[in-house]
């Protein structure tokens, strides 16, 4: 809206000033002083003085008396027009990223410059949207950006209507809806989340890169920050996170992870070193039903994030404000929760933290390896510290939910192997996380078979205490 009352004010303004300088100009240079009959110049550079003074004047009273109150007024008559008839203005396209589920313009707010991002609500581009993992259904993303602004305050700015330019690196936009409902959106017409745009140095990934948050002081922060998130979460509704849910995701996972396999490497012996991974969680899942099922009985199923990780966590330092009296404390944003697909929000808050700690575990490790003299198995000493503080934190008991934290953590990385192997097209990274999911798979397979012995030798005291009572 404020693309329009600013400029046309303004317009106005210096094309009025402009005349008026203008015919200063041409007067001056006009001007002669007839004496004794002869023609001699003025002072031409004197006059000039005058009428730049004389503009100045007339800039400064157009700016006090006159400007601000067309703005305004332009204003509050614009917050009167429909959306139908608000002009769809040109937005240049900086910079875009294509992900999975998601297409992030970069544009800035025309009046102030403030760089933003557009993020295409309708956007089903099927070689990245799996129908299999993404559903798009408007009451999906209403329900995603109320659960961003929780926990993201101050970033998503509304939602508009959004379509293509004709003018390459362009993207039309109209009126900015701040509160958004089914009532106010219209079918057939493709909305964007507007995001205020966070600077990128304070991503988490990138903190990690820069050496600036790999500490055991930061990894406190960030299990206490998310602990704080969690206990702030809504319960499901019954008819999610239930053992058939679990089952069905686990099939889907088990299809992708295959198929990422094979698209990794034509390598027999690679892919046969971590198949097995894929008939081990299928094991997992029927010895470990009845710990589901008590997690869902516990009431531990909540509409979490679904996506926590380092791409999408903002560590915003400790500042100051208004003249440094005001402290703004050091604060976690959690921006992009998942808005696509119900069953992959609505889970375990033992899942939702098994994805940050495997992605934590993937980038320190990585970055370890680039840039640190540190020694291999620090990284997983760092996760695992955030791990074990977050579930103090929640007063989680770590011994009696381990086998599930093992079972969500090889799903979570199985999910970010396939994902960045399949939809993003970033192999490496792909690799990376097999590494981690062959890791906590190892882990679980030696649960399974620590609880199978046990109940071997349980059985075999049972059978020998039967005979000897006959």
């Amino acid at each position: 809206m404020w693309d329009i009352v600013r400029t046309a004010p303004i317009s106005v303004l210096l094309v009025i000033t402009t005349v008026f300088l203008v015919i200063g100009i041409a007067r001056t240079a006009s001007i002669s002083i007839v004496a004794n009959g002869q023609k001699l110049p003025a002072d031409i550079f004197l006059f000039l003085k005058k009428i730049l003074k004389g503009y100045v004047h007339i800039l400064l009273f157009f700016i006090e008396f006159l400007t601000y109150p067309v703005i305004f007024l332009s204003y509050f008559i614009l917050l009167c027009v429909p959306n139908f008839f608000y002009p769809k203005l040109p937005y240049p396209i900086e910079d875009e990223i294509l992900s999975t589920t998601t297409w992030v313009i970069f544009t800035r707010r025309k009046h102030i410059k403030q760089q933003i991002c557009l993020k295409p609500w309708q956007f089903n581009n099927e070689m990245v949207c799996n129908p299999k993992l993404v559903k798009r259904r408007m009451e999906y993303l209403l329900e995603g950006l109320e659960f961003n602004r929780r926990f993201a305050p101050g970033v998503y700015l509304g939602v508009a209507p959004v379509e293509p330019s004709k003018k390459p690196k362009k993207i039309l936009r109209r009126k900015l809806i701040k509160q958004p409902d089914e009532s106010k959106l219209k079918n057939g017409v493709d909305y964007a989340l507007v995001m205020r745009r966070l600077e990128d140095m304070y991503r988490l990934d990138q903190q990690i890169y820069n050496q600036k948050f790999v500490k055991i002081a930061d990894m406190q922060f960030l299990a206490k920050e998310v602990a704080r998130m969690h206990k702030r979460l809504d319960n499901s509704p019954e008819d999610r996170g239930t053992l058939a849910t679990i089952s069905s995701k686990l099939e889907i996972n088990r299809q992708l992870f295959e198929e990422c396999l094979s698209q990794l490497t034509q390598d027999q012996s690679y892919i046969e070193k971590h198949l097995w991974i894929s008939s081990l969680m299928v094991r997992a899942y029927e010895t470990y039903r009845e710990l589901f099922q008590q997690r869902y009985v516990e009431h531990h199923i909540k509409r979490c994030h679904g996506d926590l990780k380092t791409t999408n966590l903002w560590i915003e330092p400790e500042r100051y404000g208004f003249f440094g009296l005001k402290k703004h404390p050091q604060r976690l944003i959690a921006l992009d929760c998942v808005d696509f697909n119900p069953n992959f929000c609505h889970i375990d808050t033992l899942s939702d933290i098994a994805m940050l700690t495997i992605d934590l575990e993937m980038y320190i490790s990585n970055w370890f390896k680039m840039y640190s003299n540190r020694q291999e198995g620090e990284e997983l000493e760092l996760a695992q510290y955030f791990l074990a503080y977050y579930l103090r934190e929640m007063q989680e008991d770590n011994g009696k939910w381990n086998p599930l934290l093992e079972y969500y953590m090889t799903e979570k990385s199985m999910i970010c192997a396939y994902v960045s192997t399949l939809y993003d097209e970033r192999p490496v990274a792909g690799e990376r996380y097999l590494k981690v999911a062959l890791t906590h798979a190892e882990k679980l397979q030696n649960l399974l078979d620590d609880r199978e012995l046990e109940y071997t030798s349980t059985s075999r005291q049972a059978a020998i205490g039967a005979t000897r009572s006959l």
